[in-house]
């Protein structure tokens, strides 16, 4: 996922009316459902800490610059070593959360390897830019199929959150994606859980990304991160739960499948 001036740019809309996708020239506007559900009333909104670096994460021994320069990824290079590189959105597969933004200098990051939530964290008060945690992972297993998305999120002083879940291809020309831009998380909260349901990923794609970024200063966690591969009638029972904001709107069928 890539922003330019603080707004974020997403894949063009686009889908099938059956799995495999149609040609790009016969595309229909495909529907992208993004969300955030409200906290339960029990559950009392406390802050959570402020992100902690991981010790002895490679990741961060990678020399970067401060400040707001063209969006860049740590990622291996050719000799296999972390790099601070131009982001060419490297897929490296479910295990890998890939740190990626036009200011990744100016936050710190936490990305366990034992399924412990993950953070991001501003090292200014309000610096410029964002810095984003994301996986990119490939996509011809799920083509034809509907993605799910979902976390929990909680934030401390946050100037801006929001996720994302993106198929497309090579150059990120066509495809379907969508984010939480209507929604964006700001300030101090108790978990949420965040929810993103998009499909059916055209045959084109050969690449689906998905994660979450932070905007300006604060903290960002994140509980329990997970993306499920579905068909249309568990995709559609997913968005039929009440959630805060939705659009009153369900994925589209495809041409021949039953009703």
């Amino acid at each position: 996922m890539r922003m330019v001036s603080g707004v974020v740019v997403l894949l063009l809309l686009g889908g099938a009316d059956r799995p495999p996708a149609p040609d790009d020239t016969t595309q229909t506007q495909e529907i992208v459902v993004t969300a955030v559900r409200p906290p339960p009333n029990e559950v009392v909104v406390r802050a959570p800490p402020h992100c902690q670096r991981r010790s002895g994460d490679p990741a961060d021994l990678v020399p970067i610059e401060a400040g707001v320069i063209a969006q860049r990824v740590i990622a291996p290079g050719a000799d296999g070593m972390l790099e601070w590189r131009r982001d060419d959105e490297p897929v490296l597969g479910p295990n890998v959360w890939q740190r990626a933004g036009n200011a990744i200098g100016n936050y710190k990051y936490r990305t366990p390897a034992d399924g412990h939530p993950l953070c991001i964290g501003a090292l200014l008060s309000h610096p410029q830019g964002w810095g984003q945690l994301r996986q990119i992972v490939a996509a011809e297993a799920m083509r034809g199929k509907y993605l799910h998305f979902s976390a929990m999120v909680a934030t401390r002083g946050a100037d801006e959150v929001r996720f994302w879940l993106a198929a497309g291809d090579k150059t990120n020309q066509h495809g379907i994606g969508g984010d939480t831009h209507t929604q964006p998380i700001f300030g101090t909260h108790g978990w949420h859980q965040v929810d993103l349901v998009i499909g059916p990923v055209p045959r084109f794609a050969n690449h689906v990304s998905y994660g979450f970024l932070l905007y300006g200063g604060g903290d960002v966690w994140l509980n329990a991160p997970k993306l499920e591969v579905l068909d249309y009638d568990t995709a559609s029972h997913v968005i039929s739960i009440p959630i805060s904001g939705s659009h009153d709107q369900r994925p589209r069928r495809e041409s021949g499948a039953g009703q």
